[in-house]
C-alpha cells in the first residue's frame, strides 16, 4: 500500500492547499481585536509583564497562555501583519 511518508506528504500538501490562501486575509472583526489588534499586552510583543499576564489572565472563560504567547511572538517578529500571523498558524496546522 502507501508508504507512511507519502501519506504524510499528502497531508502536508493538503494542509498547505487549504490554509495557505489565508495569508492574503486580514484580521477578522470577530475576536481578533480582543486577542491581537486592540490588546496592548499582545501588541507589545514578548515582555516579562506580558508573559506573566498570559499565565494569569482568563478570557471568555478560557485560560490559554500558549495562545497569548504565540500572538505576542507574532507581534514581536511581524508587528500587526495578519498575513504572517496566518502563515505561522498554517505551520502549526502542518505540525499538528
Amino acid at each position: 500500500m502507501f508508504q507512511p511518508r507519502f501519506i504524510a506528504l499528502l497531508i502536508v500538501l493538503g494542509t498547505l492547499a487549504v490554509y495557505l490562501p489565508a495569508r492574503r486575509d486580514g484580521y477578522s472583526l470577530y475576536d481578533d481585536p480582543d486577542y491581537v489588534t486592540q490588546n496592548p499586552m499582545v501588541e507589545n510583543g514578548l515582555t516579562l509583564d506580558g508573559v506573566q499576564w498570559a499565565f494569569s489572565t482568563w478570557h471568555a472563560s478560557n485560560w490559554h497562555p500558549l495562545t497569548w504567547l504565540s500572538h505576542m511572538l507574532d507581534c514581536q517578529i511581524f508587528g500587526l501583519n495578519a498575513g504572517m500571523a496566518h502563515s505561522v498558524n498554517v505551520l502549526f496546522h502542518i505540525a499538528n
